[in-house]
């Protein structure tokens, strides 16, 4: 991705996931604005054994010049929990502002932190790992869904 937001989710489980977050918005205001795109929606449904899905947002008016604190939300739940996460760009003006971040849903959401050490959530039978890729430019979470292997 060069340049905005993006959380890419792959199922690999036997688990279906339903979309239970998805937001976006920019600086403290929720939902899009006018120097905001939304250019790809998350599915409603995740299905199981390779299903996927993408959210992704740009700040499209002005880009070159200002990016204004985009963030979005997503989350998705199945019969055994639920995960969530978050990516932010902080306002630039003229290239000059801060990197890129990303925080998750544990309970409560954590502390927005440039660190992209990836996050696991483990349920009775399947594992979520969100590991971020951020820049000044750009804020990726890749998030894969897996089953836990059983023990013999």
């Amino acid at each position: 991705m060069e340049d905005g937001l993006q959380i890419s989710v792959h199922n690999y489980s036997s688990m279906r996931w339903s979309r239970n977050i998805w937001t976006v918005g920019a600086g403290t205001n929720e939902g899009v604005n006018w120097t905001d795109e939304v250019t790809q929606t998350p599915l409603e449904t995740i299905e199981p054994h390779n299903g996927g899905t993408t959210a992704a947002a740009n700040t499209a008016h002005l880009g070159f010049l200002v990016k204004d604190g985009l963030w979005i939300r997503l989350g998705y739940k199945c019969d055994e929990g639920s995960f969530a996460v978050e990516v932010k760009q902080f306002f630039h003006l003229f290239g000059i502002g801060g990197q890129d971040q990303w925080r998750y849903l544990d309970n409560d959401w954590g502390s927005r932190t440039t660190d992209t050490t990836p996050h696991k959530w483990t349920f009775k039978t399947c594992q979520v790992l969100a590991t971020p890729k951020l820049s000044e430019t750009s804020g990726l979470v890749d998030v894969l869904i897996s089953d836990i292997p059983k023990r013999p």
